[in-house]
């Protein structure tokens, strides 16, 4: 399994587990390029629900929720991490489940 999964980028495993219908209940991204990391969030996002823009051109959707790092330290944190938890505890307001 290591060896397919080495030959597999994360984007090609993640369309197929979305493909099988067993992507996981969570997943972290993580990288060193914040962009990267936050374009590839997004596309997985709109592979998933429809994200809608706003007037102003920004992506948006009441069920998406993001958390990054406030300072420099690149620490996320236990304030943010709470009002996350907060916010992902409700019932979705667009999507089924």
């Amino acid at each position: 399994m290591t060896t397919q999964i080495a030959e597999h980028s994360p984007s090609q495993l993640i369309d197929r587990a979305i493909r099988d219908n067993r992507l996981a209940h969570a997943l972290l991204i993580h990288g060193q390029n914040l962009k990267q990391v936050e374009s590839f969030a997004y596309e997985l996002t709109s592979k998933l629900i429809e994200v809608s823009q706003t007037d102003d051109g920004v992506d948006w959707h009441p069920d998406v929720f993001s958390v990054r790092p406030s300072k420099k330290s690149r620490i996320i944190s236990v304030d943010d991490t709470r009002e996350l938890i907060r916010n992902i505890q409700h019932s979705p307001q667009k999507g089924d489940r």
